[in-house]
C-alpha cells in the first residue's frame, strides 16, 4: 500500500514493507521495489522521518533533537530519547495514516538512510530517534518516492 503522508508536509509517498530486514538489505529492498507504478523508490532518511512525526515535540523537524540527515557527529543526545511510550495523539507519534506506524507489540524501531556512525532509527511509539550499532540485525522499513 502507497500513501501520501496526510498533512502532505515531506511530498513522498509511504510505503511500509512488511518484512524485517537488516540495513543493507533493506535499503537494496527500497531501490529494488516497485509498487503504485513506480520504480523510484529509496529509504527514507532521518530528517523525513522528523517530518511525519507529530505530539513529540523535541524529536519533530523543528525539535531540539539535534539528528539530522548528513551529520557524522553530535547527531544525538538525550533531547532524542523519546516521549511516553504509546502517549501520541491516537496512541501514535505519527501523521494520521500511516500505514505501521506503530505496530501492536514490541516497540518497533525503524530503519532510516542516515548514519551517525552507525545507522539511524526511529521509533513511532515513542517519537525517539537513535543511532543503531548493530547494522546486521533484522528491522522494519519504509520505502519513499517522491511525487511528481
Amino acid at each position: 500500500m502507497c500513501i501520501r503522508d496526510s498533512d502532505e508536509s515531506t511530498g513522498l509517498l509511504w510505503a511500509v514493507r512488511n518484512v524485517l530486514k537488516d540495513w543493507d538489505d533493506a535499503k537494496q529492498d527500497c531501490e529494488d521495489f516497485v509498487a503504485c507504478g513506480r520504480s523510484d523508490w529509496r529509504m527514507p532518511n532521518i530528517d523525513e522521518y522528523r517530518e511525519v512525526i507529530v505530539g513529540c515535540a523535541a524529536t519533530m523537524i523543528d525539535g531540539v533533537c539535534p539528528a539530522h540527515d548528513g551529520m557524522y557527529s553530535g547527531c544525538w543526545d538525550t533531547t532524542c530519547d523519546s516521549c511516553p511510550l504509546n502517549m501520541g495523539p491516537d496512541g501514535c507519534y505519527a501523521v494520521p495514516g500511516l500505514p505501521g506506524a506503530c505496530w501492536p507489540g514490541p516497540q518497533q524501531f525503524f530503519w532510516s538512510s542516515s548514519t551517525c556512525a552507525y545507522p539511524m532509527t526511529v521509533s513511532f511509539m515513542d517519537g525517539s530517534i537513535s543511532s543503531y550499532d548493530k547494522p546486521t540485525v533484522s528491522k522494519p522499513f519504509y520505502c519513499v518516492s517522491d511525487v511528481l
